[in-house]
């Protein structure tokens, strides 16, 4: 989770898969970019059924969610180490996301982007067969999967990548069919980038192409560790997808959630200064922040279940009149 706040300095160049980019001043050069390979696409996912099998009229059963599975991709998250902005460890996390989200059943791509510092980091996009990415409205869901140096990130934010992924798997079912398309989303560089004063450069990338046409965005960004979910509203933005969250957690009972409202401290940050309905879930500062104590023991399994089954019964919750804006509160 970035904690500092973005410096009035060089503006960051980015280039999106689009062939889109963010014009700045006094940009730096970008770095050629760094060619890594990519895990290729598999046709026949080996986890959950097809997305492509969702769209059948035939109802199909929910799946839970699986706090479990979460919690083994936030091990293998930690396993690949530090995972610093254009580092190979970063780019062996982005082809270890497009292969699970893959096996889930989802259309995968990278956007890439130059980073200020030089090199290139990149968003790893899944959608429903391309559903919702190139027109009309849409919900983001997503995680930072980058660590600052000298820690494993366990906590922040290899926590919240594995909810995503996790995510991924209890809506392959029925993602097709859900009245808003669903975005879910591999942040890169969110952390503070050294010597430049800029960070959450991936949610930037990805609000600047997609702000004005996406309902909600929800951050999970720290959420492995604390006795209590909390949902964080963008201090002085707007509130409605924290309260349609609280509303939803008290509809399904789900326990330990409360409300708080913070500064620009995750990737909704970048949409919520766009006035999209934005917040990110979080268990709390523990301590171990940005250090090399930040490791997977201290991670609890419930903690995991109550931010993924906050995040499911929300999207699983949107109704046809949230498409033209998001209601705060449910039904």
């Amino acid at each position: 989770m970035g904690r500092r706040p973005v410096a009035a300095g060089p503006a960051v160049v980015v280039a999106l898969i689009l062939g889109a980019c963010v014009p700045g001043a006094n940009a730096p050069t970008p770095a050629p970019s760094v060619e890594h390979p990519t895990i290729p696409v598999t046709e026949t996912p080996s986890v959950a059924p097809s997305i492509t099998e969702a769209s059948s009229p035939t109802e199909v059963e929910p799946l839970p969610f699986d706090a479990r599975e979460a919690l083994d991709v936030t091990e293998r998250l930690v396993a690949i180490g530090v995972r610093t902005a254009g580092s190979d460890e970063d780019f062996a996390t982005q082809g270890l996301l497009q292969e699970l989200l893959t096996e889930r059943g989802w259309t995968v791509e990278l956007q890439p982007f130059d980073l200020p510092q030089g090199g290139t980091s990149a968003n790893v996009i899944a959608s429903t067969d391309g559903r919702g990415r190139l027109d009309g409205p849409v919900v983001v869901v997503g995680a930072h999967f980058d660590t600052v140096p000298g820690t494993v990130g366990a906590n922040d934010n290899a926590s919240g990548t594995g909810v995503v992924v996790a995510l991924a798997t209890a809506l392959a079912r029925e993602a097709a069919t859900l009245s808003v398309p669903v975005l879910l989303v591999g942040f890169g560089a969110e952390e503070y980038q050294q010597d430049t004063g800029i960070h959450h450069i991936g949610s930037e990338v990805l609000a600047t192409e997609l702000a004005d046409r996406t309902v909600a965005m929800l951050s999970v960004d720290m959420v492995g560790n604390g006795p209590t979910t909390r949902v964080v509203m963008m201090r002085d933005h707007d509130p409605r997808l924290q309260q349609r969250l609280m509303a939803v957690a008290e509809a399904a009972g789900i326990p330990d959630i409360v409300a708080d409202a913070r500064g620009d401290i995750s990737d909704h940050g970048a949409f919520a200064r766009r006035s999209v309905p934005a917040a990110f879930l979080w268990t709390g500062s523990d301590g171990r922040l940005h250090t090399p104590a930040d490791t997977i023991e201290h991670l609890d399994p419930t903690d995991l279940h109550r931010a993924g089954d906050l995040a499911l019964a929300w999207l699983r919750g949107l109704t046809e009149r949230d498409r033209e804006g998001l209601l705060p509160d449910v039904g």
